[in-house]
């Protein structure tokens, strides 16, 4: 008695919810680009451009963030 019954299932994949949020807005704003590019003015994809290689070096900064202390 007293015994405790492991989890059923895959473990929780979601421990760094904010470089899940960021991973999703990444995917999302690829989606749309697949979905939209032809209807985008220039300056619509100048700042999708630009917001993907900020989410790219936010997702860098989270996916690396304690390689520095191993």
């Amino acid at each position: 008695m007293g015994r405790s019954v492991p989890p059923i299932g895959p473990p929780e994949r979601r421990r760094n919810q904010t470089l899940r949020e960021l991973l999703d807005e990444m995917i999302d704003l690829a989606r749309h680009l697949t979905n939209h590019v032809a209807e985008l003015s220039p300056s619509e994809l100048e700042y999708a451009h630009e917001r993907m290689e900020w989410l790219a070096g936010e997702i860098w900064e989270h996916a690396t963030r304690g390689a520095a202390e191993l």
